[in-house]
């Protein structure tokens, strides 16, 4: 059921570098990091 919850909140790849993290007894701040990945792309870029 937990992993279940993971999945939901943070889909596959999401929950996979979660657990990566807390396995490995991982620093910083996931949530916050997690967004710092994304690829920002701006209209015009795409234009």
């Amino acid at each position: 059921m937990g992993t279940e919850a993971l999945i939901k909140a943070l889909g596959p790849i999401g929950m996979a570098r979660y657990l990566e993290e807390f396995d490995n007894g991982g620093f910083g701040d996931y949530t916050k990091e997690k967004y710092l990945r994304q690829i920002q792309i701006k209209i015009s870029d795409v234009k």
